[in-house]
């Protein structure tokens, strides 16, 4: 009873899926031989603008809850908003094979080179084991926020609990987070209910009841374009708005990234949302000349007048490659 460690748990290294919490879930998912795909394809992307203030937004609407997905998929979740009693429970449960995800803040994780002591920064931490004679949990973790090289990594019992408490006061979660959590087989005999087809199904209902919001959104972000590009061409204006649009590109170039990944990974190579690289190019150029003009203070007129051109072409790009998305989307037939 005193080591304890749940065999076979790998990381996912394939991108940063939305946030921590998912690269932390998915390991999880696959230990138990379950399909990512429910919670690959739960989202929709809509942009929504408002001209008079020139912001516009790439909301992530979901489908389903996460109880109602892990549910298909025969698992269930024990979560408390917070527990003094952390570290028995994470001990208690991986011994019944039950993986545990825990809120921590990275200021207090001494294999957090990047934040450790420098840094208070929140973070969902993967548990899969624990020895009780070393006085050590078995953690899935990454030693930089921006790295993909997950590894295992030993931390002590006291490390994770200033983590953990310590996020708690740093942070302040609101009701609705849970700031611990293990996973298990809902019976012995349960598996994923429904098949990838049927998954896929419940995201193409779930689009074409959306279909109109997600046009109108390109539309909007059509608008957007139009907008930027009479702001780019003005250098008042620009140095007004220069900050606001680094912010939002952010935002949407994560997402579209997200987007190609798990289109590709569900429904394989396809040269409409294989155009999407280059619709991530072309707002790596337009980050580029945002931040050097930032940095600098230079207004260049012919940097900016090549931005306008890419952010057109990224709106025809996205219109695009939403026409072929919903012409599959239509042509599919129920499993």
């Amino acid at each position: 009873m005193g080591e304890h460690l749940l065999t076979g748990m790998k990381p996912f290294r394939e991108i940063y899926y939305k946030d921590c919490y998912y690269n932390a879930l998915f390991p999880v998912l696959t230990y138990f031989n379950r399909p990512l795909t429910p919670f690959l394809l739960n989202d929709i992307f809509i942009y929504r603008y408002t001209p008079s203030s020139c912001v516009i937004k790439h909301d992530i609407v979901p489908i389903q809850g996460e109880k109602r997905i892990l549910d298909r998929l025969g698992l269930w979740k024990k979560e408390r908003r917070y527990s003094n009693d952390m570290l028995q429970l994470a001990m208690a449960a991986l011994r019944l094979n039950r993986p545990v995800i825990v809120f921590v803040d990275c200021y207090y994780l001494p294999l957090r080179l990047d934040a450790y002591r420098k840094l208070h920064f929140p973070h969902f931490l993967l548990l899969f084991g624990c020895s009780s004679r070393n006085r050590t949990f078995r953690a899935m973790e990454h030693k930089y926020r921006d790295s993909f090289d997950y590894a295992e990594e030993d931390i002590s019992i006291e490390d994770l609990h200033a983590a953990y408490s310590g996020a708690f006061r740093e942070f302040q979660p609101p009701p609705e987070l849970s700031t611990y959590s293990e996973y298990g087989i809902l019976n012995e005999s349960s598996g994923a209910q429904g098949s990838e087809q049927e998954y896929l199904w419940t995201y193409r209902q779930a689009m074409l009841e959306r279909e109109e919001e997600i046009r109108a959104g390109l539309s909007q972000l059509r608008q957007f374009q139009c907008d930027m590009s009479a702001v780019m061409s003005d250098q008042e204006a620009i140095y007004r708005e220069a900050g606001r649009l680094l912010d939002v590109s952010a935002v949407i170039f994560n997402n579209l990234r997200l987007e190609q990944y798990r289109l590709t990974r569900v429904f394989g190579p396809n040269p409409e949302w294989e155009q999407l690289g280059g619709v991530l190019d072309n707002w790596n150029f337009i980050r580029g000349i945002l931040k050097k003009f930032m940095l600098t203070n230079v207004y260049q007129e012919k940097s900016f007048a090549r931005a306008q051109e890419r952010l057109e072409q990224i709106v025809t790009s996205e219109e695009r490659m939403y026409e072929g998305l919903f012409a599959l989307l239509h042509a599919m037939v129920r499993p």
